[in-house]
């Protein structure tokens, strides 16, 4: 079972728990007015998970992207040694960005889209790593 899954189920037990208790914020014995702090958790959980789902892939190419990112060194995607400096990775990433570019890229065949595509996608993610992570 992933986080998220686990984090959403414990929240929900939680959320039940919270709503059939008589131990609230405002006490469930004032009546309709005693469950309002009961549907406020409600609506901040509903928009929390709104958010969370929002980081999630939103395709089958994201996907795949997610996939790659987990198994990814990104010194191994740039060819760059653990030991490089941050300019070391600027010069390399310009001169990959250049030669993946799309505009750059021959056009003869058609697989441009998929192994050339996302060799840009694994070089730009790299470097945005390693940048964030030298700086």
């Amino acid at each position: 079972m992933d986080k998220k899954r686990l984090v959403l189920i414990l929240a929900i037990i939680g959320y039940v728990i919270y709503f059939i208790s008589p131990i609230d914020l405002i006490p469930d014995f004032t009546g309709l007015f005693g469950k309002l702090d009961d549907f406020a958790l409600l609506a901040y959980l509903i928009w929390v998970f709104r958010k969370m789902k929002k980081g999630a892939p939103s395709s089958a190419q994201d996907v795949k992207k997610v996939d790659w990112i987990e198994y990814s060194d990104p010194y191994q995607i740039l060819g760059v040694s653990r030991e490089a400096t941050l300019d070391e990775v600027e010069q390399i990433y310009d001169k990959l960005m250049h030669q993946y570019h799309p505009v750059n890229v021959d056009k003869r065949d058609d697989e441009y889209g998929e192994t050339e595509k996302l060799k840009f996608d694994k070089i730009q993610w790299a470097y945005e790593e390693l940048k964030r992570k030298l700086s």
